[in-house]
């Protein structure tokens, strides 16, 4: 029955012969067809195992979920760096593997990212492959004033990047950060007054008991006019599964008047990047 059967050619096999007691399994190695998605796609069943290369904007939509669609499985690739998502059919539920908040829709926003959709019968899970990000950037162009015998907060006016839409205007600081390890570097531009003064910088943290500091840093702002000086804190940040999860920038200084963080374009800012788990 298998009369010029060739594995290179061949899907899954099975050969038993009871008469030689001999049974020879063939596993096909070709399982994973690769699917190019140019716009919105909505996936079949029929095509689990298959790698889905989104772009365009697009959307991939997940088959609803059921005891008998346990183990259907599909890879998503980001092909070309416009934000793509994986939705998952109403009332259906993702959970991403990494310890991040359960959702019904999955971003893949920077081009490479990639993530692995596995069902079990209820809901889908999300295995990350390749995550990048994600990559804040805020800057305060403006001055801003900072009254004398006080911790502020660094009001942010320009979003020059925020790959996966974590800024939160309301809180002038970064939310609903996934799980792991930040590098996290920013900078406050003061303007140099008459006097010198002592200006710290503090990333701080959000938990389940409020916000607390997580790095800091301290400088001395010389004397003199017409010129500025940035005080600079950087540093590996934790964010932890389900909280600890916002982090923002607060400032003070020792004089007893009120001081200004300088107006520019690029000198004050607040950096943000996950390296990993």
């Amino acid at each position: 029955a298998l009369a010029g059967f060739q594995k290179q050619m061949a899907g899954a096999a099975f050969d038993l012969d009871l008469r030689a007691q001999n049974a020879t399994l063939w596993q096909d190695e070709r399982r994973m067809p690769v699917i190019d998605a140019p716009s919105d796609r909505i996936m079949d069943i029929r095509e689990t195992g298959a790698l889905v290369r989104l772009s365009n904007g697009g959307r991939l939509s997940l088959p609803r979920v059921s005891a008998a669609r346990n183990g259907v499985r599909y890879r998503v690739v980001n092909g070309d760096g416009t934000m793509v998502d994986v939705r998952a059919a109403s009332g259906d539920q993702i959970v991403p593997l990494d310890g991040a908040a359960v959702r019904s829709v999955y971003a893949l926003p920077l081009r490479g990212d990639c993530v692995d959709l596995i069902c079990d019968g209820t809901r889908w899970f999300a295995a990350s492959i390749r995550e990048g990000g994600p990559v804040v950037k805020l800057l305060r162009t403006s001055s801003q004033d900072i009254p004398a015998g006080g911790y502020f907060i660094v009001e942010w006016d320009q979003v020059a990047e925020d790959s996966h839409g974590l800024y939160d205007a309301a809180m002038h600081g970064v939310g609903s950060l996934p799980p792991g390890f930040y590098h996290v570097d920013a900078g406050v531009n003061f303007a140099i007054g008459e006097t010198a003064v002592a200006v710290s910088a503090y990333v701080e943290r959000q938990g389940p008991s409020g916000w607390s500091t997580h790095l800091q840093a301290s400088d001395l702002v010389g004397s003199g006019s017409n010129a500025t000086q940035s005080v600079r804190v950087s540093g590996i940040a934790r964010i932890a599964i389900g909280t600890d999860n916002a982090l923002r920038l607060r400032v003070r200084h020792s004089d007893s008047v009120t001081r200004q963080i300088a107006a520019g374009s690029v000198m004050s800012w607040f950096h943000l990047h996950r390296i990993g788990g």
